[in-house]
């Protein structure tokens, strides 16, 4: 599947042809997840693919992705949402915060930001500061603390970064 998404996604297509690869692409995604990835390179920027049609599939792929309790699935919806600027129906911090995914948290947060909801951020914030105690928490969610947190909120050693402006996180995407 990888390989002929690669391969397609080079030829000089029809019209027919581009509308009949981007549906196909489209539905194979929501059966194999891991074409997700793939999709933006090889699909949206290829075939020049509609932020509406991008929109439906990241809609999709979320509710899917969240049934399916598929975190990398859901991030990826999300990440296509704050890319190209359209909503996440479904969207809630809750859902987010239940997963105990770093990455699917760390984008519902950076989503929220991006749409100025004060009260999801608040949300988020909240379950975070709740859980930075631990040093185990603290390890395996260091790119959600850092992120999230405030500079005095952060241990020592993250103060000075946080200080400095490093981000983790490309701008724009």
């Amino acid at each position: 599947m990888n390989y002929a998404l690669k391969v397609l996604s080079g030829q000089k297509l029809t019209p027919n042809a581009k509308e009949y690869s981007i549906k196909t692409f489209f539905h194979l995604s929501i059966i194999f997840p891991y074409l997700i990835p793939l999709l933006e390179e090889y699909v949206f920027d290829k075939y020049s693919v509609s932020t509406e049609e991008i929109s439906d599939l990241a809609n999709l792929i979320y509710q899917q992705g969240l049934a399916n309790r598929n975190f990398e699935a859901v991030s990826h919806a999300i990440y296509f949402s704050i890319k190209f600027d359209f909503s996440i129906k479904e969207i809630k911090p809750e859902a987010a915060i239940q997963s105990d995914s770093c990455i699917f948290i760390l984008l519902t947060y950076k989503y929220f930001q991006k749409r100025g909801d004060k009260g999801a951020l608040r949300a988020i914030k909240d379950h975070v500061l709740e859980f930075k105690s631990s040093d185990d928490d603290f390890n395996r969610n260091w790119l959600l603390f850092y992120e999230v947190l405030n500079q005095s909120d952060l241990p020592a050693e993250w103060k000075a970064l946080k200080k400095s402006g490093v981000t983790f996180i490309k701008d724009g995407f």
